[in-house]
Order: structure tokens, then sequence, then C-alpha cells
């Protein structure tokens, strides 16, 4: 049942026309380690379990094994007609059959035969002109080793979602968008352990789509990746380790530099995210759905650090939605297990839109690493975040930066109720803390401003710079107090 193909150099490509073999074109001649005649004239092309093509081989074409409606495994140099295609001859259903088809026909006028599964449709416009193709693969095969092929080309595998364990040489260096899109019986790659993916080392760019719906991976390992692409581990639902030893965690490696739009929705599991500090781009949403989270550590707020618009906000990264004024909260709500933050409008070129942001209701713990400028509306009415860290080296916070923060209880402190602003801090912009009702004590540095409103509402206030209780003692550098600074403080 073993069919075993080993390229030599006598050419013997016009024979195999002949049987019908449909040749695979080359100039290598083909050595059949197997009766082909055999399985040809008794029409038993659809009992070989397995097929082996050399590194030899630098072509192959189109259904050169369409028919093999029992195999199991292949293995093969590169995905599709080559190894340096990229167009609609590029993908992995090219060698089982490749259709030109209208847009108007149905799956079933170019289905080979019941026992091949449609995988995916591939426009290609060449000369302003819009072809369409469609691929079948046979139902049966489960494994697939490239054994050559550094880099996959775009919708390579897209839509193969019967296969389960594919393999791709360690030296490989891209993943192409779509590569493994839809795979969703995909349970291992470069790996026999169930669930795992093990990225090439060489591999720096993950592009979008790459593995879109692969609900079956539990646990990814990369190497020094530079980014990763919008969607690229959409609806990974099972994932359980990104890039890390324990359980429910993704760490991304210090060589990231970006991580595109929705890129981890729906990790489901995810419980702890480490962003190093080499990111200097989140998408929006790239977060969205992990409804598990508890802890988040991250470089900046928002999309990247330096901004200051509707994308600088901490719910940027769980999803941001523009919104009409006169909708409902619901219209927007991605889950029951996601907790609606704050709107802002944000105006350009005269014109005023609104966004709305939802965060986990499970999140408790956040670190802001290397941001050295709280953006203003940062954690707005982010109410159910208990301990928040910044870096020491913070200079600026911003208006309403922690507004109706009511269940924060530690900001860079390990103490129940206290707030440790950094000393370089000089102004407290109005809003900065108002509300956040569970502070008992804060601690500053040189403070010269504290605008209106600070820290109103900051109901459990028992102490302001002062290791005493009942006293707030104002900073000798402070030259202005703003109106209701310190309203409803306990003192």
């Amino acid at each position: 049942d073993i069919f075993v193909a080993v390229f030599i150099t006598t050419s013997v490509t016009n024979w195999l026309s002949i049987i019908c073999f449909l040749s695979i074109g080359l100039d290598e001649s083909l050595k059949i380690l197997a009766d082909i005649e055999f399985f040809y004239s008794n029409g038993e092309w659809s009992d070989a379990k397995e097929v082996i093509i050399p590194n030899s081989v630098t072509s192959i074409g189109n259904c050169a094994f369409e028919g093999f409606d029992s195999l199991v495994k292949i293995t093969l140099p590169f995905v599709g007609s080559s190894e340096n295609v990229s167009d609609y001859s590029s993908v992995f259903g090219w060698i089982f059959g490749c259709y030109e088809y209208n847009t108007s026909s149905t799956e079933s006028q170019n289905k080979t035969s019941s026992s091949t599964d449609y995988t995916s449709q591939y426009p290609y416009t060449y000369n302003g002109y819009t072809r369409y193709y469609r691929n079948y693969i046979p139902k049966s095969l489960r494994e697939v080793e490239i054994t050559k092929q550094e880099i996959i080309p775009n919708y390579a595998f897209q839509n193969c979602d019967l296969i389960q364990n594919i393999t791709i040489p360690g030296t490989a260096t891209s993943i192409g968008s779509y590569v493994f899109y839809e795979c969703n019986s995909l349970k291992g790659l470069n790996s026999d352990v169930i669930g795992d993916v093990n990225i090439p080392l060489k591999v720096t760019n993950i592009s979008k789509y790459a593995f879109y719906n692969c609900n079956n991976i539990i646990n990814i390992t990369v190497g020094n990746l530079t980014s990763i692409g919008k969607y690229a581990f959409y609806n990974n639902e099972s994932l359980r380790k990104f890039n890390s030893t324990v359980d429910y965690s993704i760490n991304t490696p210090t060589t990231l530099n970006s991580i595109g739009e929705f890129a981890f929705k729906n990790a489901k599991l995810i419980k702890t995210i480490y962003v190093s500090d080499s990111v200097t781009s989140i998408g929006n949403g790239a977060f969205e759905g992990t409804n598990s989270l508890v802890k988040i550590t991250v470089p900046f707020v928002g999309c990247s650090d330096g901004v200051s618009d509707y994308t600088s906000v901490f719910g940027w990264i769980f999803g941001c939605y523009e919104y009409n004024t006169s909708d409902t909260e619901s219209q927007y709500k991605t889950s029951a297990s996601v907790k609606y933050t704050t709107q802002y409008p944000y105006t350009y070129n005269g014109y005023t839109r609104y966004y709305r942001y939802y965060i986990p209701e499970t999140i408790k713990e956040v670190i802001i690493t290397s941001q050295t400028s709280i953006p203003k509306r940062a954690f707005y009415n982010c109410d159910l975040i208990s301990s928040i860290t910044i870096s020491d080296n913070v200079t600026i916070i911003g208006s309403y930066a922690f507004y109706e923060c009511n269940s924060l209880v530690q900001l860079n402190s390990n103490i129940y109720g206290e707030v440790n602003i950094p000393f370089g801090v000089t102004t407290i912009a109005s809003y900065s803390f108002y509300n956040c009702s569970l502070i008992e004590n804060i601690s500053v540095g040189a403070l010269t401003k504290i605008n209106n409103y600070a820290f109103d509402g900051c109901k459990s206030l028992v102490s302001f710079n002062s290791a005493d209780k009942y006293l707030i003692n104002i900073p000798s550098s402070v030259l202005s107090i703003g109106d209701f600074a310190f309203r409803d403080a306990v003192l």
C-alpha cells in the first residue's frame, strides 16, 4: 500500500504520461519502488497510503496525485508546483487537483470524487483579470511533511481541515498569510505531542490569519519572532501556553516588535499575559476574548507609547468599537464575561466619533513596565482591577487616568490601600483618582500641582504623604491645589 517516488537522471516523464499518471513534469526521471503499472491497470491508485517525494524534485504538475483517495501521509520538498512560486499554484491542493471555476458554480461542479475534501478558493489577478481556483485533497490525508521549503507560501494549507500533523523544515524563515487558516484538526506542527506547535527558531514573522481557527492547538513555542500579524492565532480556544513553561499563559519573546489586531482573540483559557518591553505596537482587540485573564504585563497602555487619542486607553487591547450615541451598551458588548469601561469622544477634522471599550471581568492586576507618561483616561472606569503597577520613571499621570477605579487598592505597592505615586510626577491632573474609594494611604514626590477633583471621592483616604493617620501633608513644592481636590476624604 506504499507508493514511493525517487528521482534519478534518465527522463521517463513521457512514459509516465502515456500510462496516464499525469506527469509530474520534471527533467529528472522517476523510479517507482512499487508496481505503478499494476496500480494503474487495475484502477487501484486509490489504495496507496503513503507518497514520498525526494528533495531533488523541483516541480510538480497540477493533479499529479489526483485520485490517491486512501492517502494518509505525504512527504514532499515544497507546497504547490515549486519552491518559490507565489500564485494559485503555490497551495498544497495543487498536486491533487486545482480547477478554475466561475463564482456562480457550486462546489459539487468541481469536486473530483466523494473521497476528496474541498479546501480553498484562491483568487488570482493577472493583467487586470481575476480568476478563481478551487483545490481538493484526499479526505483520508492526515500527515504532511515538507522537507525543503523555507518560506511557507500564503494560503499553503488553507482550510485543510482534516490534516492532523504537519512538519515544515527547521530552517524555515517565514510563515505566510492564511497558511494554516481553518486547519481545525491540526494537532501538531513539528511535533509528535498532541496539541504542540513548534515554530522554527528562524521564523521571524507570523503573518496575518496564519493559525486562524486552529482550535486544537494547546502549546505554541516560538523563536526570534519580530512580528505577529492580525488574527494570527484568532480563535485558538484550546491554547494553554504560548512561548511559556507555565500553563494558561502567554509570554512574548524579547525580540517581538508588534502584535496585530485580534491576534490572540478568544484565547479563552489564558490567565496571565506578559508582553515584553521590545513590543512597540499592539493592535486593537489583540487579546479580546481572553475572558479568564487575571494578570497582564504590558510595556504601555493602549496601542503604543506616546499616543494620546482613543487608542491610548487600557481597553484598546481587548476591543475598541466606534458607536452611535443612541446605541445601547449591549449592541457592542462582546460577551457576558467582559466589563464595559468607558466612552471616549474623539474629534478629528471637526467630526466627533465615540468609542467603547470592554475588558475581561476576571482581570485583577495590571503592570505597565516602561511607559513614562500615563495617558488621560488610561484606566477610566476599570472598576474591577485591584492592583496596578506603573514604572518608577513615570513623570505624568493624565486626567481621568484612574477615574472610578473603585476596586483599586494598590498602586506601586503590595500593601492593601496604598498608592505610591512615582517621585518624578509633578502634577496630579484633574479627576486622576476620582472616586477611588478604597485608597487609604497616598505617598507622593516633588509635586507642584494638585488639580481639580484629583482625589475627590477617595472616601477611605486616611493619610496623604504622611506616616501618621488622619493627616494630609502637602509637600512644600506644591504651588496650587484645585477645586474639590480632597473632597469626601475621611480625614
